[in-house]
């Protein structure tokens, strides 16, 4: 069974993502964090793209990839991502066991068409 403690935190580099991961950085049961983005701009940790979280604990950020995710032996995903994002890599996640949770609005709907005609 994948570690629920380790947490996957996908598109950090939004404002979702960026105030999921100061929530996180000081929860004391997210024992293994590791954040991701379509690009990291060069950075491998969280300060280096976000200086004013100097202080608050490292945590390696990675190339957002369905691979990386499950290779990081991470059991929990959140998704900070566009709802377009979610639908396409949440079922993947799922499939490879970890427990996913969307912040987008990509499963809040009971029809794929609803997001469509409200957009």
């Amino acid at each position: 069974m994948k570690d629920l403690n380790n947490i996957a935190v996908v598109g950090v580099s939004g404002y979702t993502g960026f105030e999921l991961a100061k929530i996180l950085l000081r929860h004391p049961e997210a024992h293994a964090l590791t954040f991701y983005a379509r690009d990291t701009q060069g950075a491998h940790c969280l300060t280096e793209l976000f200086p004013q979280l100097r202080g608050w604990g490292q945590a390696p950020v990675r190339t957002l990839s369905v691979k990386a995710i499950t290779e990081s032996g991470a059991g929990m995903a959140f998704l900070a991502t566009p709802h377009e994002v979610s639908a396409e890599i949440a079922p993947q996640l799922l499939d490879s066991g970890h427990r996913v949770v969307d912040l987008s609005g990509a499963f809040r709907f009971g029809q794929a068409g609803t997001i469509r005609a409200l957009v």
